[in-house]
């Protein structure tokens, strides 16, 4: 089994490799427009109104800012320091935003409780050895009948259901499935990538 210093290593591998890739990101290149699935989500309600709401591995951050302008109370975090100094640049003006250097890995998130949660493509990037610190992390801000839209890509080895199957097992202690939809994705450099949006609701208890 792995040791506690082990997985802290893999997941610091993983900050580095992201932080290599970020700054490889051309910093005039427009980011990925804000994804149907959460638009469908704010407009129907699906996430309360007013909400807190956290955005895990929120990259440069347009999306955050579109649902701060849609009028939640919006904590976007991401673990590189490379594209938040990206993303406070054109959204430092944004009152309802906060963009907050942090690994989800780690403990939990600042600024909750939160009534939703978005996770537009950063679990797949967590190491094995991190998901469960994820998973309670997540469920440690997250107030009772909170929203989780997670989206994951699915690679072409892999079949959807897999991937359903086991963000749902990740997820149990505390959360329940209660939609599925297959979409598109896209990557931090703009390639769309298949994938699917998962719809989780925070179990009362």
């Amino acid at each position: 089994m792995m040791s506690q210093d082990e997985a802290r290593a893999e997941i610091d591998a993983r900050r580095d490799l992201w932080e290599g890739r970020w700054t490889k990101v051309d910093p005039g290149q427009p980011g990925p427009p804000v994804p149907a699935q959460v638009r469908l989500a704010s407009e129907q309600q699906w996430f309360p109104s007013g909400a807190r709401l956290l955005d895990v591995g929120c990259g440069l951050g347009d999306t955050a800012r579109w649902l701060a302008r849609e009028g939640y109370w919006v904590t976007a975090i991401d673990f590189s320091h490379t594209v938040l100094e990206r993303a406070r640049r054109p959204h430092s003006g944004q009152p309802r935003l906060k963009l907050v250097e942090h690994d989800i890995t780690s403990h939990p998130p600042p600024g909750g409780p939160f009534g939703a949660v978005i996770d537009w493509g950063c679990l797949h990037t967590i190491p094995r050895v991190g998901r469960e610190a994820y998973a309670w992390n997540l469920a440690a801000v997250s107030r009772e009948d909170a929203r989780l839209l997670l989206f994951h890509p699915v690679c072409p080895d892999r079949h959807p259901s897999d991937v359903i199957a086991g963000a749902e097992e990740l997820l149990a202690r505390d959360f329940d499935l209660v939609d599925v939809e297959e979409c598109m994705g896209v990557a931090p450099r703009g390639m769309p990538r298949p994938g699917v949006a998962l719809r989780f609701r925070r179990r009362r208890t």
